[in-house]
């Protein structure tokens, strides 16, 4: 059995596949420029889907900041404030506050503690999230979920959003990573 790389066309897969990278990076790109967050946002409005353009932003907000480490992403405060209401309905009032105090003195303790909250309560929305620094050697295109369509799913780690495609990359069973 060969490796396998195709490109699919298939709107509707696009578009899960667009949704799942975008709910993967969301939080990420609003760490580093809420302009561009709201770009992407618009971009992927149901009512005005611009793929490409959605695509592009991503990249590009990608490529300028990949190497910058999360806590020091220019908004990671903003992004820190919006996950950490992901845990308010869990979290005693006394811990929230200590949070909130955290998030400005400490982002980079407060990121960690996040992270470690998502693993715990298992939100599955922010366990994908690429702004953990677990998260951040990832493609920020590949979809890291399993995704379904007509009937097939499609595992983890094989799709990967390119605007108006999805290439699907499965390799041999066998393979060593």
């Amino acid at each position: 059995m060969e490796n396998e790389t195709k490109i699919i066309c298939n709107q509707r897969l696009i578009l899960k596949a667009a949704q799942s990278v975008w709910a993967a990076n969301k939080y990420f790109v609003l760490a580093c420029s809420q302009q561009q967050y709201r770009k992407v946002r618009e971009h992927l409005r149901p009512d005005n889907v611009k793929l490409v353009r959605a695509y592009e932003v991503l990249s590009g907000v990608y490529t300028a900041f990949k190497e910058v480490p999360s806590a020091d992403l220019p908004q990671i405060t903003n992004a820190l404030y919006h996950i950490s209401g992901y845990f308010k309905k869990v979290l005693p009032s006394a811990a929230r506050q200590e949070m909130d105090m955290l998030i400005q003195v400490n982002p980079k303790e407060a990121l960690r503690i996040l992270e470690s909250y998502t693993l715990h309560y298992q939100v599955d929305y922010l366990l994908n999230c690429s702004l953990w620094p677990s998260k951040r050697g990832n493609c920020f295109n590949q979809i890291t979920a399993p995704l379904k369509d007509k009937g097939k799913t499609y595992p983890p780690n094989t799709l990967y959003w390119n605007g108006n495609s999805v290439i699907f990359k499965q390799k041999e069973s066998n393979d060593i990573f």
